[in-house]
């Protein structure tokens, strides 16, 4: 689980008595009144094909993994628990590295005319001018502010979007591999965008409101085929669609956690 303070500061740790650091919990935010991140509150939602492709990775893990002479059931069980996850761990890892290279890059091009990357022929390199180029094709010059984190206390929600302007939202979804043909976009990103779109101030300086609403968009990047990258734009015309979604599982997610945000913060106004 994520969590933000009503400043929209990331709370993911909280140091414990001994001074190590540890991850927040439900118990932590009620404490301090911290908000759960757009992701979070996606979680309460069931993903079918999520938990299928689980279970088949504990089956071939079930066939791949060799028990040893002395091993118990239980300690077998773990193991190969342990042996499926891994490939889901290693790319989550690599997803992760990705994400950092790419906001360290569009910090560094912030107000800049030429965008090449430092180390254009490295994978990395090509990763983020190929991202940039198809963003420039479909989005046209935007003033590109990355990894923005933010707190709605009315709604009592909080999140980190990986880019956004004044026009648009992007979010970030690192592949192994993009296949031609096979879907890459799945309305549960959607629900997950609108969310960044409606948490986020109208505009960067907050000096004024703008009531249109940002377009939407996923862009889909191949780690093992560096330079392939996908644009994916939901359509304006369901934005309210996926509002409605979005704030149906917020709903759930405090029903279910017995915990509403919004009124711990609001007591004192």
């Amino acid at each position: 689980m994520h969590w933000y303070d009503t400043s929209g500061n990331p709370q993911y740790e909280i140091k414990r008595k001994d001074g190590r650091m540890r991850a927040t919990t439900l118990r932590d935010a009620r404490k301090y009144g911290w908000v759960p991140s757009v992701t979070t509150i996606m979680d309460i939602v069931g993903k079918p094909g999520l938990e299928m492709w689980k279970v088949n990775k504990a089956i071939e893990s079930a066939l791949t993994v060799t028990r040893l002479v002395t091993e118990t059931d239980a300690e077998l069980s773990k193991r190969i628990l342990a042996h499926s996850k891994q490939e889901s761990e290693q790319a989550a890892k690599r997803g992760v590295r990705i994400h950092e290279r790419l906001e360290e890059y569009f910090h560094s091009i912030s107000g800049k005319e030429h965008c090449a990357h430092e180390d254009s022929m490295s994978d990395i390199g090509k990763i983020c001018e190929a991202t940039k180029f198809v963003l420039d094709t479909n989005c046209g010059k935007q003033d590109w502010v990355p990894e923005k984190s933010f707190c709605h206390k009315e709604l009592g929600y909080g999140g980190k979007v990986d880019l956004y302007s004044n026009e648009w939202v992007i979010d970030f979804k690192t592949k192994d591999s993009i296949e031609d043909k096979k879907q890459l976009a799945f309305d549960s990103m959607a629900h997950q965008l609108v969310g960044y779109e409606r948490g986020l101030p109208r505009y960067h300086s907050d000096t004024h409101w703008s009531g249109s609403l940002r377009r939407i968009a996923n862009v889909f990047i191949s780690a093992d085929n560096p330079g392939h990258v996908v644009f994916h734009e939901w359509p304006q015309d369901k934005q309210e669609l996926y509002w409605n979604v979005f704030t149906s599982a917020l709903d759930l997610w405090k029903h279910m956690k017995n915990y509403r945000p919004e009124e711990f913060n609001n007591e004192g106004s």
